[in-house]
């Protein structure tokens, strides 16, 4: 899979460098219904390794983890079958933790000579689903619950040639409620150096 590159085909990064205290976000939709979805973000609160692995760790080799515990804001609870909430660690009920999934690219993706030399259902990556998230843009945002978020854009006010958006009341509206509350919102001048769009710091 080292051939199949990871933006083109939505995989998490080659190189995935996680410590506790980074913020992440999710690439895939894990469960919808318990508010963990697709770009949703989070910060890591624990990366735990198997007991299998500690001779190769004391070695001072780099395997897998077997979880990366995860703090989602917006993380409601599993659902159970008789519809109530369960919480995997009940003492922090917006930690969850994340998995290794296997990754598959669809055979209409890969490229011919990828087809030829072996099977589309071999094509396929082990990897946590997760990448590393410091910004985020606007539209990525939506739906989520945030705090202590920084929110800049820049429009072009400096330029007296450039039109404001005419969406840019929708998109402030959704800038601007993604936290519960006003106190976690910090908003940065708004002809910023942040890009043309709105993004958030955590």
């Amino acid at each position: 899979m080292g051939t199949l590159p990871a933006k083109k085909f939505n995989f998490a990064a080659d190189v995935l460098c996680v410590a506790v205290g980074c913020d992440v976000r999710l690439i895939k939709n894990l469960d919808v219904a318990a508010g963990l979805i697709n770009s949703a973000t989070g910060t890591v609160m624990n990366v735990i390794y198997d007991n299998a692995d500690c001779g190769t760790l004391l070695e001072s080799k780099n395997p897998p983890p077997y979880c990366i515990v995860v703090e989602f804001a917006g993380f409601a609870g599993f659902i159970t079958k008789g519809g109530q909430r369960v919480y995997p660690f009940p003492n922090q009920p917006h930690w969850v933790s994340v998995y290794r999934q296997r990754v598959s690219a669809l055979r209409s993706d890969l490229l011919s000579w990828i087809v030829k030399k072996q099977e589309a259902k071999d094509c396929y990556r082990i990897q946590f689903p997760l990448d590393l998230c410091y910004a985020m843009t606007c539209h990525r945002a939506q739906s989520q619950t945030l705090a202590n978020c920084m929110v800049s854009v820049d429009v072009g006010l400096s330029n007296p040639d450039c039109q404001v958006p005419q969406d840019m009341i929708s998109i402030l509206y959704v800038a601007c409620t993604r936290v519960p509350q006003l106190s976690d919102l910090c908003e940065s001048d708004l002809s910023g150096p942040m890009g043309k769009d709105w993004h958030y710091s955590r």
